[in-house]
């Protein structure tokens, strides 16, 4: 095959459950010979025979995708952006500036700063992709038409995908930087489940891990605690202590630094009380774990074999609340410390 003109190494990467992961370098070589060929092989086996690369004459666009030629299992492949392909289209993108929103409930709504610098950088490459794979709050979405800026500027073709629901949104592109979103105010918030308590729209997966501050939104005083309840309790915290915790994070890993937090349709809050907190990582840690728990305040998860998935459901029904009201659980974790994790070969296997 004769080959195409490729004027630096694209960077390959896969989904590894969390977050995009590149390959090793001896792969990263394979697979840029591969990419120069012309045409491009639409298969590409990889180093060991256990993985293949399917739709790989299409990563650019968004389509490749690596499968266990022993389980079937698939998972996403791309080329790390922003790239650029010899004689490929590009986007003509504002010059001040530009950040994608997404519609909801007739609001348009900023993505995650993660998520605009991952869809800016597709959109600042050539060719742009046709869809692009991301995660946000346990859920995973497919971003349609970024191809489509090549032509019409205004990204009004473009649209959000949740891969479970197959629910679809409108996504816009909007001039300028995105917004700083406000802090939620205290007094603004509706009830919660026993136990959690508010978040400020403005906490981020990182700042769930900084410092505990003594101060609320805007410098008021924080507001009540519920029940007499910790605002600091991490997951497995048997103390209600306030105290700031090390302004350097341990290098080890516990399952007690994990936190837990409530998703409703309006609020967002972190699971403080102490007795709940304990009962819940010693249902974590059992085997087999079960699918129901009922916290001491009464109220009850569902699916909390599954809540890693973001499966896990709390179903709260408070006094004079009118009805039961349901949660959806998401798991946090501390950002890992730098540096790879390599499996013996009997356990590097996809489910």
């Amino acid at each position: 095959p004769h080959p195409n003109p490729i004027p630096t190494a694209m960077e390959f990467q896969f989904w590894n459950d969390k977050c995009f992961q590149s390959y090793g370098p001896n792969d990263q070589q394979m697979l840029n010979l591969r990419f120069a060929e012309s045409p491009r092989p639409s298969q590409v086996q990889m180093s060991g025979g256990r993985y293949v690369l399917e739709s790989f004459d299409q990563v650019a666009l968004g389509d490749a995708s690596q499968v266990n030629t022993r389980t079937g299992f698939r998972r996403w492949v791309r080329i790390k952006p922003p790239y650029n392909l010899p004689g490929a289209p590009a986007a003509s993108l504002p010059a001040v500036g530009f950040h994608f929103a997404y519609e909801e409930d007739g609001n348009w709504k900023p993505f995650s700063q993660e998520t605009q610098q991952e869809l800016q950088s597709f959109a600042a490459s050539a060719p742009p992709p046709e869809k692009v794979f991301f995660a946000a709050g346990g859920h995973h979405y497919l971003i349609f038409g970024l191809d489509s800026l090549v032509k019409d500027p205004s990204g009004s073709q473009l649209q959000q995908v949740n891969l479970k629901t197959d629910r679809n949104r409108r996504v816009r592109m909007v001039d300028g930087p995105a917004p700083v979103m406000p802090a939620a105010s205290p007094s603004a918030s509706s009830r919660g489940p026993h136990g959690f308590h508010r978040a400020n729209s403005t906490t981020s997966a990182s700042s769930t891990f900084s410092r505990g501050s003594t101060r609320g939104p805007y410098g008021s005083p924080p507001p009540a605690t519920p029940m007499g309840f910790s605002s600091a309790g991490s997951f497995g915290s048997s103390s209600a202590s306030s105290a700031r915790p090390p302004a350097t994070p341990a290098a080890t890993f516990s399952l007690s630094s994990a936190s837990l937090w409530a998703h409703g349709r309006s609020k967002r809050q972190r699971l403080t009380d102490p007795d709940a907190l304990q009962l819940l990582l010693r249902q974590w840690k059992a085997s087999p774990r079960p699918e129901q728990v009922r916290l001491p305040t009464g109220d009850v998860i569902e699916n909390f074999q599954a809540l890693e998935l973001g499966g896990a459901v709390l179903i709260t029904g408070a006094a004079g609340s009118g009805g039961p009201e349901r949660f959806t659980l998401e798991l946090k974790l501390p950002l890992p410390t730098e540096g790879a994790v390599r499996l013996p070969e009997e356990l590097d296997e996809d489910q």
